[in-house]
């Protein structure tokens, strides 16, 4: 059996967020908050926090994963406080998300399997989790010999996970990218180790700050 550690792709679109946002608001919507989503949440704002000390996040629980009124209503909430970025936790609850970053003419973030091309200008990439590349490992390790029953846990080391910004047409600017790759690099190399615990994110986050 294998699971993704979907929070490290949560991880790399909150930089995105805190990196890109103009007005030091963004936010998230969750369907509910249930342990593996709130762990999901709790890395975006990671994320966002290790680039950007001052960044605020907004926080809610649609209370659903197939609302997209609902979805949508919240998400308007947010943008109408000013955030520019958000991004979606929330199962079939997101398309409402997608469709308000329209309206609103602001930013979101999908999640899981490719998403971006149901609103290019609007969405920068999803936090994917890329079942393909687990399966792929799996049948690799049977092949080589290598296999061993159990629970297997893939991240971005083993290219399970990460932000997925094809066919989407918001363009991240150099600076960003080279940051990315940077982080991505040392996540893999183990130099980079994010606490799991939202009560070490602010102390963490400071001393910890991208770039410095």
């Amino acid at each position: 059996t294998f699971f993704p550690k979907n929070f490290q792709s949560e991880y790399i679109c909150g930089i995105i967020a805190g990196m890109r946002t103009s007005s030091n608001e963004i936010g998230y919507l969750c369907s509910y908050p249930i342990p593996e989503c709130v762990r999901m949440v709790d890395a975006f704002t990671l994320g966002a926090k290790s680039v950007n000390p001052d960044v605020t996040v907004l926080e809610g629980n649609v209370d659903s994963f197939n609302d997209p009124g609902k979805g949508k209503e919240f998400a308007l909430s947010m943008y109408n406080q000013g955030a520019d970025f958000i991004q979606a936790i929330a199962g079939a609850s997101g398309m409402g998300i997608y469709n308000a970053s329209v309206e609103a003419d602001r930013y979101s973030f999908g999640v899981g399997a490719n998403i971006n091309y149901l609103e290019p200008d609007h969405i920068v990439a999803t936090a994917a989790r890329k079942v393909n590349e687990m399966v792929y490992n799996e049948v690799k390790a049977l092949v080589d010999g290598t296999w061993a029953a159990g629970y297997k846990i893939s991240g971005i080391a083993e290219g399970a996970v990460g932000y997925d910004a094809s066919e989407s047409n918001v363009v991240l600017p150099e600076d960003i990218q080279k940051a990315l790759t940077e982080i991505e690099k040392r996540i893999v190399d183990g130099t980079l180790v994010p606490p799991e615990s939202m009560d070490e994110i602010d102390a963490w986050a400071a001393a910890n700050q991208y770039g410095k």
